[in-house]
């Protein structure tokens, strides 16, 4: 797990991302406050404290904000892929073709393709107070995951 909300220091420093993160999400004009509240828990403290998801009696899932794939590889605390694409999993059982690509379930793709400008490494939020990009420095990530012919 990559999520240490016990750990003060490395709260405090995820707490200052947030600010950030919920401009970016302003940004975008998809999610309603409920959304941002749940995204906000689950990007401080997890998945063990909002999982973003129900399992229903016949184990299906159901995701419960839009674009959980581009959600979960952009707010998951490290760039390893690996952690990330066992994250992924708890969406949907299957997550990867053969060539390591994401599968394009209500993944985001195409969002990140619209923040970013089709220009994963350069892209600068059009926020203007803000010193990173869109998504943290995660667009080239975000690409490599859900978009591998575009980079």
């Amino acid at each position: 797990m990559s999520w240490y909300p016990d750990d003060k220091t490395w709260l405090k420093a995820r707490k200052a991302q947030w600010k950030e993160v919920k401009e970016s999400l302003k940004e975008m004009y998809v999610y309603e406050p409920k959304d941002v509240k749940l995204i906000k828990e689950y990007f401080l403290y997890g998945p063990d404290k909002e999982p973003m998801r129900t399992v229903n009696n016949d184990g299906g899932i159901k995701r419960k904000i839009s674009y959980m794939g581009m959600v979960a590889i952009w707010l998951y605390p490290s760039f390893n892929k690996e952690s990330i694409i066992e994250e992924l999993h708890k969406f949907r059982s299957t997550v990867q073709y053969q060539d390591g690509s994401i599968m394009q379930y209500d993944t985001g793709a195409n969002r990140v393709l619209e923040f970013c400008e089709d220009d994963f490494e350069a892209h600068k939020s059009a926020t203007d107070d803000r010193d990173t990009s869109f998504f943290q420095g995660k667009e080239q990530l975000l690409a490599e995951l859900l978009l591998p012919a575009s980079v």
